[in-house]
């Protein structure tokens, strides 16, 4: 296990990709939570956003935005993990060098996840930078003295990291690399939001659903979402989040493992 984790994570690192997504994600975070912390503290008659809650809600919600907005860069550096592998056909050399197969995924999970986990650090890292410097300029207290604030950062330092695993799973589930790249951004920036808000409107037994999405289970994991702070959803409990991620990123790399991985590879 251990020569697989270590030449994984060479893979990982031998390309740009990783540090290239950390500063992309650093500056989309930031962009994002910027616009929204000024939002935020204008009247909504002067085109402002209202969100539920009060300045400590905000704050989470805010600060943890990469988990409602930014999870689609470790999910896609997940699945091209495993996707790459069947493209560039470098998995009959990954095998020969790892022939169980269960423990290649296995390493691909545990370092992705840790990518995951960088990701979310330099996405949180942005959010919280510029949505600070957006309420203090507004003359908004920041909250970074509440312990709870700093909590929901580092629980949402874990939704992403979970998401890297998700990743792996559905790459590993779906192997085309184009198929499995454009799935994952039509359900992250489409149908899922549309779903939940969707969900949401046609009453309680609708919205119950949604909680179980991937994303929703990542925001109840973290804590706070900007879905729930404008009432377009609710979360579950904190530990049930965490459970319905887990699931699914070992439920996709278990099917990954059944349906894909037991083919022959030439």
């Amino acid at each position: 296990m251990r020569a697989a984790l270590v030449s994984e994570f060479r893979k990982t690192v031998s390309t740009p990709l990783w540090w290239v997504l950390g500063l992309t994600a650093f500056g989309y975070m930031a962009m994002t939570a910027g616009l929204l912390g000024f939002a935020t503290t204008m009247p909504v008659e002067q085109g402002g956003m209202e969100m539920t809650g009060g300045g400590v809600d905000v704050a989470r919600s805010l600060y943890s935005l990469p988990v409602s907005l930014g999870y689609v860069f470790p999910l896609v550096t997940g699945a091209l993990a495993v996707t790459t592998e069947f493209r560039h056909r470098t998995l009959t050399a990954t095998l020969l060098a790892e022939p169980n197969r269960t423990t290649v995924i296995a390493s691909k999970l545990v370092v992705q996840g840790g990518v995951g986990a960088f990701l979310g650090l330099c996405g949180v890292a942005g959010a919280m930078v510029a949505a600070a410097g957006a309420l203090v300029i507004a003359g908004e207290p920041t909250m970074l003295g509440e312990p709870s604030v700093w909590g929901t950062a580092a629980l949402a330092v874990v939704a992403l990291a979970l998401w890297g695993m998700v990743g792996v799973g559905f790459g590993a589930l779906v192997p085309n690399q184009v198929a499995s790249i454009v799935l994952i951004l039509a359900f992250t920036q489409l149908i899922e939001p549309l779903l939940r808000i969707g969900l949401a409107l046609l009453g309680d037994g609708f919205a119950q659903v949604g909680l179980y999405f991937p994303g929703a289970a990542a925001e109840a994991l973290s804590g706070a979402s900007l879905y729930s702070s404008i009432g377009a959803a609710e979360l579950l409990p904190q530990w049930a989040g965490g459970v319905v991620m887990t699931a699914y990123a070992l439920g996709f790399a278990l099917l990954g493992r059944l349906l894909t991985f037991r083919r022959d590879v030439t």
